[in-house]
């Protein structure tokens, strides 16, 4: 049975994901060092949770064709987008997804190691083994081919999220007192708002530091992850469900609005106007409709097809 609450909460975070995307100025970056801290790990989780481990190999292989043809159709759009816009493309650029492609090639990683490599391993000894493969990645000098880095440092949010669907704990996360979570999520965005960086999981470690943030983060993403999925239980959540039917189209689309920030360029060369936080919220909105309405388009007209 599909989890309304689950689907109101997707939309709550490609609707962060969209905005995070917005806004660059000083207003944004203040933003951003709070959204970064939970809603890859959230989205992250809510992809675990809805992975399903029971289903067959024929579903799994069905999944996996429909997903990389999707992923190499945005890929090559925006391979298209950059030489218009006049990059230099190279066959090295196949191998860096493009903006937030980078989540569909995790997406495929995460359910193959789970479909297959450790479909037999014990949760506990599963989730021990995703955080020591996060701290470790960092190690590896590799950066963002395949998305090699967010791979593996948000391997973590996506076992949790699997493990507490197959574990039937939703029911007990729910029992936390919504005032304690309530608390402990104002103060876990006090403390990710002054570290030193927000999270960005996909650069290998160059000093000291880096591994020790690294810890830093994702104590605290996991923190803020678990009290907002707890936040998320409420019948106001579940009113946005009909809108997280269409998150991988409005995840996709927006990444071509948010290129080269053009209507952040267009509004300051030509108005002279710097696009805040205000504003960029109302365009995130705009632009989630935007994909919601071509989605809906797109599915009545492939219905209208096979009648």
């Amino acid at each position: 049975m599909r989890d309304l609450k689950i689907d109101g909460l997707k939309f709550i975070m490609i609707y962060c994901v969209v905005l995070g995307h917005l806004v660059y100025n000083d207003y944004g970056l203040l933003l951003n060092q709070i959204i970064y801290a939970f809603h890859m790990p959230v989205f992250v989780f809510i992809s675990g949770y809805v992975t399903s481990i029971k289903s067959d190999y024929y579903h799994h292989l069905s999944w996996l064709k429909k997903t990389i043809i999707v992923y190499f159709i945005a890929q090559l759009l925006h391979l298209l987008y950059s030489y218009l816009l006049g990059y230099h493309i190279t066959w090295h650029s196949l191998f860096h997804p493009a903006i937030a492609m980078w989540y569909i090639v995790c997406l495929i990683i995460w359910r193959f190691l789970i479909w297959s490599i450790f479909k037999k391993t014990k949760d506990f000894n599963l989730f021990i083994f995703s955080i020591c493969l996060a701290f470790l990645s960092g190690f590896v000098p590799i950066d963002d081919e395949f998305s090699f880095q967010r791979a593996f440092a948000f391997f973590p949010f996506f076992v949790a999220g699997v493990i507490l669907n197959r574990k039937n704990l939703m029911g007990k996360l729910e029992k936390i007192p919504l005032l304690y979570t309530v608390i402990v999520l104002l103060i876990g965005m006090v403390v990710a708002r002054f570290i030193p960086q927000y999270y960005m999981p996909h650069l290998h470690y160059e000093d000291w530091n880096d591994p020790l943030t690294r810890i830093v983060q994702t104590s605290i993403a996991f923190v803020l992850c678990f009290t907002i999925v707890r936040l998320s239980r409420t019948e106001m959540i579940e009113r946005l469900a009909g809108y997280g039917k269409y998150t991988l189209w409005i995840f996709i689309g927006h990444t071509f609005l948010v290129r080269e920030n053009l209507l952040e360029n267009l509004l300051y060369d030509n108005l002279g106007y710097e696009l805040k936080i205000l504003d960029a919220q109302v365009v995130c909105v705009i632009y989630c409709f935007i994909f919601i309405g071509l989605a809906k388009v797109y599915n009545r007209f492939k219905v209208s097809l096979l009648h």
